[in-house]
């Protein structure tokens, strides 16, 4: 039988890892509905995303005692995604370096200098994930929250992307990075603080051409 899904965000601390997912809170959630979404269960909807690579449940327990189901969605396409919007950016930066009057040495040399960061940061990419967590309360999924999170090999960033939006994608089911998901990882992409990465022997074939 389809369960209706509640919509309570709260705040989420550090969990550690429980079952696997085929146990019944993970069940429990995949079973139920948005009622945004009627016509399907959560599950079913999300499993079916063509723009995930691969998708993921898990439950755990968090420090207060609570149980907590996970789905993770890694999106096929973000480093396409990126590739495209790195050689975007390293255009405009040749267009600048040949614009009338001639660029000076100081800003040849900062021009430079972004496009170097620019591979950089595509380097030290790894993957995207969109996620969504529930609790389980009084036998019923609570909806907690959804975010979408791009690791580096440095570092992780994520935003908040609304269950709304999560509900959107499932309908829409595109093959590709979306324009609503697009927007969230152009601000992740674009928030400060990713070292820089030294090329080296081990570069991708996209740094070495545009380098």
């Amino acid at each position: 039988m389809k369960k209706r899904v509640l919509c309570w965000p709260v705040a989420l601390g550090i969990a550690f890892w429980a079952a696997g997912g085929a146990n019944g809170d993970v069940r429990l959630v995949r079973e139920s509905v948005w009622p945004a979404m009627p016509y399907s269960t959560i599950g079913v909807a999300l499993d079916a995303r063509q723009a995930c690579s691969a998708t993921r449940w898990r439950s755990f327990t968090d420090p207060q005692g609570q149980t907590v189901v996970e789905y993770r969605c890694e999106y096929r396409y973000a480093r396409a995604y990126f590739e495209k919007q790195t050689r975007m950016q390293l255009s405009r930066l040749r267009a600048l370096e040949v614009r009338q009057p001639p660029v000076t040495d100081g800003m040849r040399s900062e021009l430079a200098g972004l496009r170097g960061r620019a591979l950089a940061r595509l380097e030290d990419f790894r993957k995207a994930t969109e996620h969504s967590r529930w609790r389980i309360l009084d036998g019923a999924a609570v909806h907690v929250d959804s975010f979408i999170e791009i690791e580096f090999a440095s570092q992780r960033r994520r935003l908040p992307f609304s269950e709304l939006n999560v509900v959107l994608e499932a309908h829409l089911n595109a093959d590709d990075v979306s324009a609503l998901v697009g927007l969230t990882l152009d601000r992740l992409w674009g928030e400060p603080g990713v070292p820089g990465v030294a090329a080296s022997a081990g570069q991708s074939a996209f740094a070495q051409e545009h380098a």
